[in-house]
């Protein structure tokens, strides 16, 4: 059988075999075994369709997708909804495997200065 794309599969350490879905820019998800078992299958076709991510509970990932599905973000003014989805879909691909209750004020003041908005506000304030 030709292993499916993007899958890694090896023997780690202690002797365990592992298997890990990882597309570029996403992290890795542990994937059931046997390799082509139907838990595999179902796995790794979600996989494939992008479903796996967000559905873990307690991550950002999980937390950005429920406020995409909230009444406040539905009122909001069209242009605002694509500015807010930008940039939580860009701290999603770099964080969202992470879990919330791991979230210190620290991590967000280091990803916050990489955003766009502190960028430029940081070139602003201050001057007249």
């Amino acid at each position: 059988m030709k292993r499916p794309k993007h899958l890694s599969h090896y023997k780690d350490c202690r002797g365990k075999w592992r298997c890990y879905f990882k597309r570029p820019g996403e992290p890795q998800l542990a994937m059931p075994l046997p390799i082509g078992s139907e838990a595999f299958w179902t796995a790794y076709n979600k996989a494939l369709a992008g479903q796996a991510a967000g559905k873990r509970p307690g991550t950002l990932a999980s937390v950005i997708t429920e406020y995409y599905q909230s009444a406040e973000y539905k009122t909001l003014a069209d242009v605002t909804k694509e500015d807010y989805r930008r940039q939580f879909d860009r701290f999603r691909q770099a964080h969202g495997h992470r879990l919330v209750v791991d979230l210190q004020t620290k991590h967000v003041n280091k990803s916050w200065t990489g955003w766009p908005i502190a960028r430029q506000q940081r070139t602003t304030c201050g001057t007249a």
